[in-house]
């Protein structure tokens, strides 16, 4: 059998979490109101600077790519490589055989 004191906490812990309930929701509410507003604001600024809202979203979407640049599987599986500035710098630098030599025994 529930005593008295249980079910007067059983019925606390439903109004405690009511309460939360509704803070919550008022807070998301409020939190909704202001960013409302600051949109608003920075659309007013925008407009007074004379640049229209319109170009402000292009400007930041961009435009669509007919493709999306992907990594090339066979280039990475092949692990570290030079880029091109750095070939183009090997081979207009004369080295040594010690150079060279000293080259191969560096780990990556």
């Amino acid at each position: 059998m529930v005593s008295e004191e249980q079910r007067q906490q059983k019925e606390h812990g439903k109004m405690k979490n009511g309460l939360h309930k509704r803070l919550l929701l008022n807070l998301e509410k409020w939190f909704l109101i202001e960013e409302s507003n600051l949109n608003q604001k920075s659309k007013a600024r925008w407009i007074k600077l004379g640049i229209p809202t319109q170009s402000i979203y292009l400007h930041l979407m961009g435009s669509a790519a007919p493709t999306l640049p992907t990594v090339d599987i066979s280039i990475m599986r092949r692990g570290l490589t030079l880029t091109l500035e750095q070939q183009t710098t090997l081979t207009r630098t004369k080295l040594t055989t010690r150079e060279v030599i000293q080259t191969e025994n560096v780990a990556f």
